[in-house]
């Protein structure tokens, strides 16, 4: 059996299914005829969309306001600003002499007594 035997049936399947679309379709002609008649006399197709445009714009304002207005309403607990706030009491313990060494190294080439520690590495 070929390719062209074994496609037959299937061609045939289809031109069948094709023939029976056309019979339930109307004319082209008709189609057109109706929608070019339809739309001159009725106003309830531009209406109905102005509607359904004018909704989808105040449920997107409705949404909006709702969002900002929760965003104002949004408070930080006191607790948490001690939180940030707090500072242990170790922290003079990293205050330790020639720290601002380690902060800002002294240039290449340039002197440890130039920076005015003294030369007190202590």
């Amino acid at each position: 059996m070929t390719i062209d035997e074994r496609e037959e049936p299937l061609r045939a399947a289809l031109a069948d299914l094709r023939a029976a679309d056309r019979r339930q379709a109307p004319a082209f002609a008709g189609v057109v005829a109706r929608s070019v008649h339809g739309q001159r006399g009725s106003l309830a197709g531009p209406l109905l969309r102005l509607g359904a445009a004018a909704a989808v714009a105040l449920a997107a304002g409705i949404g909006y306001h709702a969002y900002t207005l929760h965003q104002r309403r949004l408070t930080v607990p006191p607790e948490v600003v001690a939180l940030v706030a707090w500072r242990p009491m170790t922290d003079a313990l990293l205050e330790t002499p020639g720290r601002e060494l380690l902060r800002q190294p002294p240039p290449l080439g340039a002197s440890i007594l130039d920076t005015g520690t003294g030369g007190n590495l202590r």
